[in-house]
């Protein structure tokens, strides 16, 4: 389905009673609008094509989807209503439920790591009425079920079937990745193989990768008739009872209800029908299927009598992981009117999981059965290897060298299935192979500039994963494409020294949010090269920003650390909470503290929290919907310049790093640290994961550190 985007020229400006705002979506069937009743409430609304309109065949379709729907349980989709005609075309209104969807969740985010159980009790729950409302699915995987506020939405029913129609024998439909076997033969559709599109799903969900790898359509369409799943990066608990609904005959399956018995601890679950991969069997050839192959059930074709010409052999998005976005801070560049620190070090953290999608409707604060916010990164309770063989929290793992200056800024992403880092100094941006421990690629000046970018990103502009880079004394960005290593376009942006920048979306924008030495923060679109909002606020200077979300309201929070009289003749340094939709601030936070370096946003429990880090060697945690500060972490040296918060499992987490060669892991919860790694000049740092494996990136002079987050 197409990228939402605004209202064109060739878009009606209103369907029936329902004024368009925004086109969701566009699909084969037809395109979805983002529209608002005349009682102001927002809701969506699905125009049949124009093309399609003129078919009676098509016509039914649409109108028996609009009642299967109607059969449903509002908790489980969205509710119908209205239904109309305009202009010979059949459309359908419906409640309007705003979140990512499963799959752009761990696309932007990663695999769910906690709330995974919540999750599946949740979605098997909305299957379990499905089914009772006597209807299969057929379509069931991440792309369909959105992450609402208050629990996971089933949609897009455009190829379900009733079952108490005979129309469920029907050619192949469905996504290939989620199909059960007997949907490739000549059975038909039945709440067996939703069950088997569900356990696909939630492997998924954990893991980030298919439960049925392979480079083309026909590799994985075979995987499924002949192979075990891939559950590596599955969690134990669920290993045994998620194999079982791979199970090649739909009979041997479990129920829905069985599953949620299972799920609830009420009867243990059974043992799988089909063997389940260790993590040293689990790779499969992109151009074959695994060879630990299963007899396929008497009613499919054998792998090699596969006939469908018509699939497209494209990767999909599974196949092709986009990297962890990230916030991105930008140096601390001395102004003409006020001399910079001698060393040129990066006073502020990477955040953690970064470039926070800040779509007002959609990307809002996970619901709390998800576990963690977006900019969050979750880093796995256990993982698929033993812990005794991980390495221990704080072992260093790879030292990167290779830059001939000091290093000012670090990003984490993905690339092919790799996780990569991408560093700058003063000359060159560099990208490199983090399981390997080497350089990729060097990124290319733009023309006329020789390097001088001092902070770099890694998000999305359309569908094309990019790097953002920032020139600190003007502000001046490029955007390269990361998979070609390609510079896509430059941006004049604010023309005077910029501190830190976080890189996100607002609505549909890919924006960068500056925070510049004048005091203000400044919201620039990348698509469209423009300055869309300023957020005055600080005296002289803001000197670092993150990017989150409190409840349903995209926030930007920023931290200065003064630099003249401000105000009533006091020093602008403190945190500010920013509104970034409606561009007004929700609160001081500090006022008149010690300088501070950095901020960051994060998760302590049910909390939306922000910390900052300040010259005293503090790093201070407020919640955010109150201003109350929960937590002071003191340093055992001055100055702690850096911080990164996250998950270690389930446990709130914060890396500090600072002057005095320190870099320190933090119990968030009970305040205290739970590591601490000496000898190292932390000028930035980053959390992220390396497979299961979490780690921290950070930056030592002239080198990228790789640090183990394993084992205590």
């Amino acid at each position: 389905m197409a990228e939402r985007r605004p209202l064109g020229p060739e878009d009606p400006a209103r369907v029936g009673r329902y004024e368009l705002t925004q086109l969701l979506g566009e699909g084969g069937q037809g395109i979805v609008y983002l529209g608002r009743a005349l009682d102001g409430q927002q809701v969506a609304i699905k125009v049949l094509h124009a093309r399609r309109a003129t078919d009676p065949a098509e016509r039914r379709r649409f109108t028996r989807e609009s009642a299967i729907i109607a059969r449903l349980a509002a908790f489980c989709t969205a509710a119908v209503l209205d239904m109309g005609e305009v202009n010979g075309q059949p459309y359908l209104v419906s409640d309007y439920i705003p979140g990512l969807t499963l799959d752009e969740l761990v696309s932007e985010f990663g695999p769910m790591r906690s709330g995974l159980d919540q999750l599946a009790v949740a979605t098997l729950t909305a299957l379990a009425a499905v089914h009772r409302a006597g209807i299969v699915h057929r379509d069931f995987k991440p792309s369909n079920v959105i992450m609402g506020p208050v629990g996971p939405v089933v949609i897009d029913f455009g190829i379900a079937r009733l079952t108490d129609r005979s129309t469920t024998r029907s050619g192949l439909v469905g996504t290939p990745a989620y199909l059960a076997p007997e949907l490739l033969g000549d059975q038909a559709a039945g709440p067996a193989s939703d069950v088997f599109a569900w356990a696909a799903t939630m492997v998924y969900a954990a893991t980030g990768h298919r439960a049925f790898p392979g480079g083309t359509q026909a590799a994985v369409l075979a995987a499924i008739l002949a192979c075990a799943p891939d559950l590596t990066g599955v969690p134990e608990r669920l290993t045994t009872m998620l194999a079982a609904c791979f199970a090649k005959m739909p009979q041997d399956r479990p129920t829905t209800a069985v599953l949620l018995d299972q799920l609830t601890n009420r009867i243990p679950p059974a043992p799988p029908l089909v063997p389940v991969l260790s993590a040293s069997e689990a790779a499969i050839s992109p151009a074959a299927p695994e060879p630990r192959t299963m007899p396929p059930p008497a009613f499919i074709r054998q792998p090699g009598q596969l006939e469908n010409p018509g699939m497209s052999t494209a990767r999909s998005q599974a196949d092709t992981a986009p990297p962890l976005s990230h916030k991105v801070p930008l140096p601390e560049v001395p102004s003409p009117t006020q001399p910079g620190p001698g060393r040129m070090t990066r006073r502020r953290a990477l955040f953690v999981a970064g470039a926070v999608t800040l779509t007002g409707t959609a990307s809002l604060a996970l619901p709390r059965w998800f576990g963690s916010s977006p900019n969050v990164e979750s880093t796995p309770p256990a993982s698929s290897s033993p812990a005794s063989t991980r390495p221990a929290l704080g072992t260093l793992l790879h030292t990167l060298s290779g830059h001939r200056n000091e290093i000012f800024d670090v990003a984490l992403g993905k690339l092919g299935g790799k996780t990569i880092a991408v560093s700058t100094d003063e000359e060159t941006v560099r990208v490199w192979d983090l399981a390997a421990g080497t350089q990729l690629t060097k990124l290319p000046d733009p023309p006329g500039q020789d390097g001088r970018f001092s902070r770099v990103a890694i998000g999305r502009l359309g569908e094309t994963t990019v790097v953002v880079g920032c020139d600190g004394s003007n502000g001046r960005l490029a955007v390269w494409d990361l998979a070609a290593g390609t510079l896509i376009k430059t941006s004049a942006g604010p023309g005077r020294p910029v501190r830190d920048l976080a890189v996100g979306r607002l609505d549909q924008a890919t924006i960068a949010v500056s925070a510049v030495s004048g005091g203000t923060l400044r919201v620039w679109d990348l698509t469209a090269d423009t300055l869309i909002k300023t957020l005055p606020g600080h005296d002289y200077q803001a000197d670092a920003v993150a990017l989150g979300y409190l409840g349903k309201t995209p926030i930007a929070l920023s931290g200065s650390a003064g630099g003249r009289a401000g105000a009533g003749g006091g020093r602008d340094r403190g945190a500010r909470l920013w509104d970034l939709k409606a561009g007004t601030e929700l609160r001081v936070l500090a006022g008149d503290l010690p300088e501070m370096y950095d901020v960051a946003i994060g998760r302590l429990g049910d909390v939306t929290i922000g910390l900052a880090t300040d010259i005293k060697g503090l790093v201070r945690v407020w919640d955010l919907a109150t201003g109350t500060l929960l937590k002071q972490l003191r340093a055992r040296t001055s100055d702690a310049n850096t911080v990164a918060a996250g998950l270690l499992g389930d446990t709130a987490i914060a890396v500090s790093g600072d002057s005095g060669q320190n870099m320190i892991v933090w119990d968030l919860e009970r305040g205290t640290e739970l590591k601490k790694i000496t000898a190292v000049d932390v000028g930035s740092v980053a959390i992220g994961r390396l497979g299961d494996l979490p780690i921290a990136v950070s930056t030592d002079r002239k080198t990228v550190q790789v640090w183990s987050l394993g084992t205590p």
